[in-house]
């Protein structure tokens, strides 16, 4: 378990449940003072592909914080072995590197348009990119107005191969979106498949409106 909020202040904690011991209890993991962590966020997503967690984006909306206003664009994997962390090619779409968050993510085991390599789809949130859309404007970490889009597009990771790709889709695709939900199901069948549900979007100014 990874980040969120805690009492209050935004985390980059880490803690963990050993499932198989009775009673079950939470352990919190201290990085050592000259490891490299990923910075406190919530709005992130964190799957578990081939004995590492990945952690994708994220954001730090709250005052009197050293990450006040950032929305990340970062991508972190902990070896759940070593209990170290390693920081991954960042997500880009078409060469561009976005900042996001509230976005969702799975993994598929058995990859995705005939791969056999397993890969981590990451579906719509909140983009972040520079402009004036009349919208609340949050501070990347690297300095920069940046404004929040939300968005519908599809990402594949593939952590063997370490490389972002934006694949081709076909049918009617969901309407743009952010804080849904996905799952996977039929899970190593033919009929594997990543399931949306719910979600907001801003169809009018900032005026957030859920998707039913």
């Amino acid at each position: 378990l990874f980040g969120g909020v805690d009492n209050g202040r935004h985390s980059n904690g880490l803690h963990t449940c050993d499932l198989s011991r009775q009673p079950r209890t939470w352990m919190r993991h201290a990085p050592s003072a000259a490891a490299a962590v990923p910075p406190a966020r919530r709005l992130h997503t964190a799957v578990l592909c081939g004995g590492r967690m990945y952690v994708l984006g994220g954001s730090c909306h709250a005052p009197d914080e050293p990450q006040e206003g950032a929305v990340f664009s970062d991508h972190w994997s902990l070896d759940l072995a070593s209990m170290a962390w390693r920081e991954e090619e960042p997500p880009r779409a078409g060469g561009e590197r976005r900042p996001s968050f509230a976005h969702s993510a799975v993994v598929s085991e058995q990859g995705a348009m005939g791969g056999a390599s397993p890969v981590i789809a990451v579906f719509g949130g909140m983009d972040v990119q520079q402009g004036d859309a009349g919208l609340p404007a949050w501070i990347l970490p690297a300095g920069g107005i940046a404004m929040p889009v939300h968005s519908g597009r599809l990402l594949l990771y593939s952590p063997g191969g370490k490389a972002w790709s934006l694949p081709r889709t076909g049918g009617a695709s969901p309407l743009p979106r952010f804080r849904h939900s996905a799952t996977l199901c039929a899970r190593g069948t033919a009929d594997e498949a990543m399931l949306l549900w719910g979600g907001w979007r801003y169809p009018v100014g900032f005026q957030a409106t859920p998707l039913e």
